[in-house]
């Protein structure tokens, strides 16, 4: 059997075998405001990639993944958008699925993600979401920082009509860091973790 590659911490580990043990899927602010294309803020691609989250979460999940859905609280704005409002996903919590407020750019910031993650033995992170501009890669770089390997998958993520100027930057900078990776290529080589 040939050896797999050392992946270190803060780094992607390119098209190599991942073990899922040790993994959680972060999916960041699938919701209505953000993705809904009928809304002011969503578009054609929101809408597809927030419904292309919906049909992939499960599989995930199916591999032994932990899902952390991650939802930018307002319930200050008044009970409309208390709870999150998805969009196209109902999550529920159970046992690998939690719900986590969060009312920064960043998951990490002034949230338990953190220690959520680490009572899980989780290290390495799949975040998928909105906006690739701004909560995605602020919840990336957070956890770079803090020596998770991170794993953006880039055909489940993308920015709505409010953060377009950043989106292309933003994009290279995730391909020169090799955070990018296609949702199909890591279900592919996903060993699923022992139940």
């Amino acid at each position: 059997m040939p050896k797999r590659p050392r992946i270190s911490p803060g780094t992607s580990p390119g098209n190599h075998p991942i073990p899922a043990r040790g993994m959680a899927h972060l999916i960041v602010d699938v919701q209505d405001e953000i993705c809904n294309p009928q809304g002011l803020r969503g578009t054609r691609e929101t809408g597809r990639t927030a419904r292309r989250i919906a049909r992939l979460a499960p599989l995930f999940n199916r591999a032994g993944l932990t899902t952390f859905w991650i939802y930018t609280d307002r319930t200050f704005e008044g009970p409309q958008t208390a709870g999150g409002g998805f969009y196209a996903v109902r999550p529920r919590r159970t046992g690998r699925a939690i719900l986590l407020p969060k009312s920064r750019n960043s998951a990490f910031a002034g949230t338990a993600l953190n220690r959520e993650l680490k009572e899980r033995g989780i290290t390495t992170l799949l975040i998928s979401g909105f906006n690739l501009s701004a909560c995605v890669i602020e919840t990336a770089r957070a956890a770079r920082k803090l020596g998770y390997t991170v794993i953006i998958l880039r055909d489940c993520t993308a920015d709505d009509s409010t953060n377009t100027e950043y989106s292309a930057r933003t994009a290279r900078f995730c391909e020169q860091k090799g955070l990018f990776r296609d949702s199909g290529s890591v279900l592919e080589s996903l060993k699923p973790a022992p139940r």
